[in-house]
């Protein structure tokens, strides 16, 4: 399910694909989805591979062991977004 609170069905998956984050190498499987806009969306499946995360939303960074090493991973600052109210309103009109 995506944030719409639509359910998409993946018409199929490239297993163990290797991919780099901030000059780290990680593999995953990708499930192909029809999301206009984005090339990934790493999701829960792939967070808990990473085993324990230290976050810090305020320095926008997140800490964890991977391969025997403690890796850092920096967010983009001063980026805005905008959000869609679309979900919250479906939740109210359903309630």
């Amino acid at each position: 399910m995506v944030t719409s609170g639509e359910k998409l069905v993946s018409p199929g998956k490239c297993s163990y694909v290797p991919f780099k984050l901030q000059k780290v190498t990680f593999m995953a499987d990708f499930f192909i989805l029809p999301l206009e806009g984005y090339n990934v969306v790493l999701g829960t499946q792939w967070l808990r591979v990473l085993g324990p995360i230290q976050w810090d939303f305020g320095k926008l960074q997140m800490a964890f062991k991977w391969e025997n090493r403690e890796v850092v991973l920096r967010g983009l600052t001063g980026m805005s977004s905008n959000i869609s109210d679309t979900p919250l309103t479906k939740l109210r009109n359903s309630s």
